[in-house]
Order: structure tokens, then sequence, then C-alpha cells
């Protein structure tokens, strides 16, 4: 056991990790983990009260300004935003037209420049928004690259 309720076992060098009691019918898997070299999970990620599907990935690139929308028909991708200006503490928002996505699901962003704050909102059948805020005491003209991934309710 790796903590209480965890355990894991391995077969021909894959870790599977697990939450609850060995055999247990309520026990979640929590997918795969290679133990040599790089973290890979193989399948889709569950639990009770959700699912990431790593199934579809898409990857687009904005045009125009950092308002025009974007379609990433896929459950998790990239999206590099245009370079336009963005002037201090304004922000801006664009849609992410998307079929894959219901209005109960959650949409994570990642991203890598900390003088923005990121958020995905307004998700409904079919997109969801994006807004970005330039937290920075000046102008920013960056292509900002922001990975996100879809949490589906099961």
């Amino acid at each position: 056991n790796i903590m209480p309720n965890w355990f894991s076992y391995t077969v021909g060098g894959t870790r599977t990790l697990s939450y609850g009691e060995a055999g247990d019918s309520t026990q979640i898997s929590l997918g795969q983990v290679s133990t040599v070299g790089s973290v890979a999970i193989s399948g889709d990620i569950a639990s009770a009260s959700g699912a990431l599907d790593t199934s579809s990935s898409a990857t687009v690139t904005q045009s125009t300004d950092k308002t025009t929308g974007v379609t990433a028909n896929a459950n998790s991708g990239q999206i590099t935003t245009d370079d336009a200006a963005l002037a201090s503490n304004a922000q801006v928002r664009f849609t992410v037209s998307n079929s894959n996505v219901e209005s109960t699901d959650v949409i994570a962003i990642n991203y890598e420049v900390v003088s923005y704050s990121i958020q995905a909102i307004a998700i409904r059948n079919g997109s969801f928004d994006i807004i970005i805020r330039n937290n920075s005491g000046s102008s920013l003209s960056d292509a900002l690259v922001l990975n996100f991934i879809r949490i589906a309710e099961e």
C-alpha cells in the first residue's frame, strides 16, 4: 500500500494506481503510470463524478486578434492566441466552438505566462468562452499557448 486506501500493482512494467479497498466495487482506478522514463497515462482517468477523456486532441491558432473565435472539436488541445497587444489591466474574451462540450462540463486551462490570468467561462453545449486578462503594468504582445482539457460529467 502507498497510503491508507491507496494501492498499486505492476504488470509488465506498468503500475496501476487505485483508491479504495482491493476488490471493493467502489474503488476508483486512477490510470496507469509507466515506471520507466516519462509518465504516461493510458486510457481515460475516471472518478465517481467525472472523467478525463484523452481520446481526441486539437491544435488551433487564433488569427486576426485575441478576440477571434476558434474551433477545437476535441476533448483536449492547445490554442495559440494571436500576438496582438493587450493593454495593461485590460481583458479580452473569445469563444471556443467545440461540439464535444456540454453545459455540465468543466474546462481546465493551463498556461505558462504569469503576467496574465486566464479563465474558461460560459460553458454551454457546443462552446465555451475564454477570458484573458493582462495583469502587468504595461502592454503585452504575446502569442499565448493555452492547453485545455474537458472534464465531463459521467
